[in-house]
């Protein structure tokens, strides 16, 4: 499914602010797309949940190499 920047950022708050309050359960997210906006979303979710505290290491980012051809 395409999203565009704005909807992206909104859904990658939601994932995030979701995760946050189920703390006994662990998320793994891939994505062929950019990824530079989850920190920008994580902020966002601070600001606005401000009862949930979140881990420097809340979200961690493994990029894979890119195929060889």
């Amino acid at each position: 499914m395409y999203l565009d920047l704005v909807n992206r950022g909104k859904t990658l708050e939601m994932l995030i602010g979701y995760a946050a309050q189920q703390p006994e359960t662990q998320y793994i997210m891939l994505t062929p797309l950019d990824v530079t906006a989850i920190g920008e979303a994580r902020k966002r979710v601070e600001r606005a949940h401000t009862e949930l505290s979140l881990a420097e290491d809340f979200v961690t980012i493994k990029r894979m190499p890119p195929p060889r051809r």
